[in-house]
């Protein structure tokens, strides 16, 4: 319900009965969530302490998955703030985790997300050689919604080089997908 600031109090008083409680892997799942908001409110930096002690307690008590999403969102927290090499360095140590785990999809959006990132940042080849191995890999996992995405943005690195015919073609493609 967007009420960002009522969630974090919850979530701190969770977090201070856990801890009490000795229940370090509930205590966990808090500065995990208390993380996300504060990235949602704009408090990047609290954010990214707050993922980053998250993903030490996951790693304490071995939890690789859970630490994966911290690292996913620790990327989008740093990629919203314009840190844009802290993101793809976040996000390639989630890409590496989800691998291991077994997870494709999960996997795919962290590479999705590095090429957004070198997109923003101008490198405009490492973006598109990204996108162009991501395609068929989307197409097999069968998830129209990120494929869309992912159309999107081979769309915009189409538009920046100069080839509006294509750009065009993958945004028609892409709108095809979200209907």
């Amino acid at each position: 319900q967007s009420n960002y600031a009522t969630a974090l109090r919850y979530q701190q008083q969770a977090l201070a009965c856990f801890e009490l409680l000795g229940l370090p892997m509930s205590a966990a799942f808090c500065p995990k969530n208390i993380g996300i908001t504060e990235a949602y409110i704009g408090h990047i930096d609290r954010a990214i302490t707050t993922l980053l002690q998250a993903r030490a307690s996951f790693a304490t008590i071995d939890m690789p998955a859970h630490c994966a999403d911290c690292d996913l969102n620790l990327g989008n927290a740093a990629y919203h703030s314009g840190l844009y090499e802290l993101a793809i360095s976040a996000w390639r140590q989630a890409e590496d985790q989800y691998l291991v785990l077994g997870q494709p999809l999960l996997t795919l959006v962290t590479r999705r997300n590095q090429a957004e990132s070198y997109l923003r940042m101008g490198a405009i080849a490492q973006a598109e050689a990204i996108l162009l191995r991501l395609i068929p890999e989307v197409v097999a996992l069968h998830s129209p919604l990120d494929h869309g995405e992912i159309l999107c943005l081979f769309a915009e690195v189409r538009r920046i080089r100069g080839d509006l015919p294509s750009a065009l073609a993958a945004l028609q493609e892409a709108e095809a997908l979200f209907h």
